[in-house]
């Protein structure tokens, strides 16, 4: 078992050296770059004075007056200035001979500066032999030439400090690791630092603060002893927090169901309600933990099969109307749970079904007037097949009257299956592949030209009013015109003489079309039930005609699809009005 004090040395050693290290070399970096940035700032300064003289130079003075500047400027073979022209030849120079020199222009300095801005670079310099560095910007002789004015200086200074630097940094280094090896030696005798941590973190453990952690670790009996209580209190934080995520999941689940779910006791008091409860019974749930589940949700059924699931155990499936004028349905089952060997109580799960109710019955009734529907043209066009074959056909006026028949129950049978496959994709309400932007009044035009000759026949007057300017909307064209040709044969169709008016308007962000008539009207108790399927106002009349009974009805599912909604108002004997609204859709 490796000795702890050794350990902790070793590890404060290794931290120790690896601080003084990283920062000995951070400090080396920037000391570096400070030195760098005040060259490069200082030969900065240096370009703009040989630009600043070469602007008032001409240029045969030019060589003397840079050897005199950079006499001026710095000691002997310190600085060195150079002028550049243009093309890259050398101009002046004031450590060598301009016109020996090789052309400049590729220089990494003069192509930088060329850009526009203060270039710099180090390097060793072939003309006289050092390590430079290098200054260049764009600068105009007095005779109007372009030029670049550069300044130069050795770079052995600065390597020079940067090894006295780095010399000096060691000489810390060694001295600050001296001092720590002896700050160790004396904190690894506090060996009671981690038997202090021991005891304080069982102390925190029992008291019931299960996040403490002792900290201690290692491969002798303090790091042992450490990990167990750190392992053993880890242990038990992460079991309370399961628990009590558990229960929050829960929580969560019955807080976002729709079925209501009430637990109780074997008391039948209530240990568990959602939300859902008071959606579902209809009633205020609220703080309701604790209470006697009669006096909560007073239903005698609803009680009498809790009482029988607590006695036998097995679960039951009831259903309660709970308000017959309203007709609400809800569907409860009910079952046990157990905690231990004995019964601890029961679950109920409700679900309000009566809107499934509700579509029950409109589906049966949809079912039996259907039926009715298709059951008379039938019985008609066999009655006339049974008198056509007993002997009828030989008869040519008969005949004839007869297959007329044939053909008009036909087609009405036709127009019924029709209707009814028309409704069920009404009520399908999918969105629709064939939406399209079109102008209401043009396609309006479109419709009521199918009905002119009718109309006309029939000594009506057609009448219309639309605005001026597009109304478009964003639907199916084919949808469009089943509403409106039901409602303009609607018109049609319960008008013997008078007008029948078409109407459409913009109203706000919506278009509103109205189809009215000064026809037989509808009674007021009808008004409500006119879009209902199968229903009939004037049921002889309407079958005259050849209705189905279902045209109001494509109307409103067909609207409601789109977004849009229908009413009808109406008067009896003076006619009716029935309106239609659609979003407004920009055109595109």
């Amino acid at each position: 078992m490796k000795s702890i004090i050794a350990k902790y040395i070793a590890f404060l050693l290794l931290a120790t050296l690896a601080s003084i290290a990283t920062s000995g070399l951070i400090s080396i970096s920037i000391l570096n770059k400070k030195h760098q940035e005040s060259m490069e700032e200082r030969l900065s300064g240096l370009t703009a004075v040989v630009a600043a003289l070469v602007r008032e130079v001409p240029r045969e003075r030019l060589r003397g007056a840079v050897g005199d500047a950079a006499r001026t400027l710095g000691a002997e073979g310190e600085i060195r200035l150079t002028v550049i022209m243009a093309d890259g030849s050398v101009a002046a120079d004031s450590a060598a001979d301009a016109d020996r020199m090789d052309n400049h222009l590729d220089r990494p300095e003069i192509v930088e500066a060329a850009a526009g801005s203060v270039g710099f670079a180090s390097r060793n310099s072939d003309t006289v032999n050092k390590r430079y560095m290098y200054a260049a910007r764009k600068a105009v002789l007095k005779s109007g030439e372009d030029c670049f004015a550069r300044a130069a200086a050795p770079m052995e200074k600065a390597e020079s400090a940067a090894r006295q630097t780095r010399a000096s940094m060691i000489t810390a280094a060694v001295f600050t690791l001296a001092a720590a090896l002896i700050a160790v030696l004396a904190s690894s005798i506090m060996f009671a630092a981690p038997v202090r941590r021991l005891t304080d973190t069982s102390a925190r453990i029992s008291a019931g603060d299960f996040s403490a952690r002792s900290g201690v670790r290692g491969d002798n009996e303090f790091g042992v002893l450490g990990r167990s209580m750190d392992s053993m209190a880890e242990n038990i934080e992460r079991d309370v927090a399961e628990l009590k995520r558990a229960r929050d999941d829960i929580e969560n689940i019955l807080r976002g169901m729709r079925d209501g779910v009430v637990v109780v006791d074997s008391e039948k008091r209530i240990v568990l309600i959602n939300d859902a409860v008071d959606e579902v019974f209809r009633v205020e749930c609220r703080n309701s933990a604790g209470k006697p589940l009669a006096s909560v949700l007073r239903l005698a059924a609803l009680n009498d099969a809790v009482d029988a699931v607590l006695s036998d155990g097995s679960p039951r499936e009831i259903e309660i109307e709970t308000d017959p004028i309203e007709g609400t349905f809800i569907d409860a089952r009910i079952f046990s749970f157990r905690g231990g060997d004995a019964d601890a109580g029961a679950i109920i799960a409700a679900r309000d079904i009566s809107r499934l109710k509700k579509l029950e019955v409109v589906r049966r009734e949809f079912i039996e007037n259907a039926s009715h529907e298709l059951r008379t043209p039938v019985a008609i066009i066999r009655g006339f097949v049974e008198t056509l074959l007993a002997g009828a056909s030989k008869d040519a006026s008969a005949l004839d009257r007869f297959l007329h028949l044939l053909d008009k129950e036909s087609l009405r049978l036709m127009n019924l299956t029709e209707d009814i496959l028309s409704l069920e994709r009404a009520q399908s309400r999918r969105s629709s592949d064939d939406a399209e932007s079109f102008d209401a009044a043009a396609m309006l035009k479109d419709c009521v030209s199918s009905f002119d000759l009718f109309i006309f026949g029939e000594g009506l007057k057609l009448e219309t009013d639309f605005p001026a300017e597009p109304a478009f909307l964003r639907m199916s064209k084919q949808d469009f015109r089943q509403i409106f040709v039901n409602l303009i044969d609607n018109a049609v169709k319960f008008t013997d003489r008078g007008v029948i008016r078409l109407k459409a308007e913009k109203a706000g962000g919506a278009v509103r079309i109205s189809v009215s008539d000064t026809g037989v009207g509808i009674p007021a108790q009808d008004i409500e039930r006119v879009f209902e399927r199968f229903y009939r106002v004037d049921k002889s009349r309407s079958r005259e005609r050849g209705g189905t009974g279902l045209g109001l009805s494509i109307v409103k599912h067909l609207t409601e699809k789109w977004g849009g909604s229908v009413t009808a108002q109406s008067r009896l004997a003076a006619g009716s009005t029935f309106t239609v609204t659609f979003p407004a859709r920009a055109e595109n």
